[in-house]
């Protein structure tokens, strides 16, 4: 995982228009190296609300989709799908 992807808040009228597509996008295309567009599996959502979770499954294509938590002291196991 290069990126993590904490939260995104679309207002609920603006909602399913592509809007955070768009901004999901954006980052893939810029972060860290402009050059070079990050894979589905090099980015992670944060947990995600049922409706959070609707989008990162019709985002990425599967409910597989790459998930973290915050660290806790001494635990190394920040990834899971």
């Amino acid at each position: 995982m290069i990126a993590g992807i904490s939260r995104i808040w679309v207002y609920p009228d603006y909602q399913r228009k592509g809007i955070a597509s768009k901004l999901v996008d954006a980052m893939r295309k810029t972060f860290m190296m402009p050059a070079k567009f990050l894979s589905i599996g090099e980015f992670a959502f944060s947990h995600t609300t049922p409706n959070g979770s609707d989008f990162a499954v019709n985002y990425t294509g599967s409910t597989e989709f790459l998930t973290y938590a915050p660290a806790l002291p001494g635990d190394n196991s920040l990834l899971t799908t």
